[in-house]
C-alpha cells in the first residue's frame, strides 16, 4: 500500500466550499463597508440640503425686506423732493432778484434732479 495522501473529489468539494464561503464573507464585509459609507454620505447630503434650504429661506426673506425697504424709502424720499421741486418752481414764477433766480434754478434743475437721479440709481443697484 502506498503511503501518502490522496485527495478525493469530496475533499476538493469541501475545499471549494470553504473557499467560496470565505469569498462570500469577504464580499459581504465589503458591501457592509460600502453601505456604511453611503449611509454617511446620504446623511451629509441631507444635512447640507437642510442648511441650503435655511440659507435660501433667509436670502428670500432678506430680498423681500430689501424690496419693502426700497419701496418705503423711495416714497419717503420722492415725496419731499417733489414738494421741494414744486415749491422752487412756484418761487421761480414770482418776482425774484437775478441772484435769487440763479439759486432757485440751481436748486430746482441741478441739485435736486441730480440727487433724485442718484437715489434712483442706488435703488436700482440694490435690486
Amino acid at each position: 500500500m502506498k503511503v501518502g495522501r490522496v485527495i478525493t473529489t469530496e475533499m476538493m468539494m469541501r475545499l471549494d466550499h470553504v473557499l467560496q464561503c470565505a469569498e462570500v464573507t469577504r464580499r459581504t464585509q465589503d458591501v457592509a463597508l460600502v453601505n456604511e459609507a453611503l449611509k454617511k454620505e446620504i446623511e451629509e447630503r441631507m444635512r447640507v440640503e437642510v442648511e441650503l434650504k435655511k440659507a435660501k429661506d433667509a436670502a428670500q426673506q432678506a430680498d423681500k425686506m430689501k424690496s419693502q425697504f426700497l419701496a418705503n424709502m423711495s416714497h419717503e424720499i420722492r415725496t419731499p423732493l417733489n414738494g421741494i421741486i414744486n415749491c422752487t418752481e412756484l418761487c421761480l414764477d414770482t418776482r425774484t432778484s437775478p441772484e435769487q433766480q440763479e439759486y432757485l434754478d440751481l436748486v430746482c434743475h441741478q441739485i435736486l434732479t441730480h440727487l433724485f437721479e442718484r437715489v434712483l440709481v442706488l435703488a436700482q443697484s440694490l435690486t
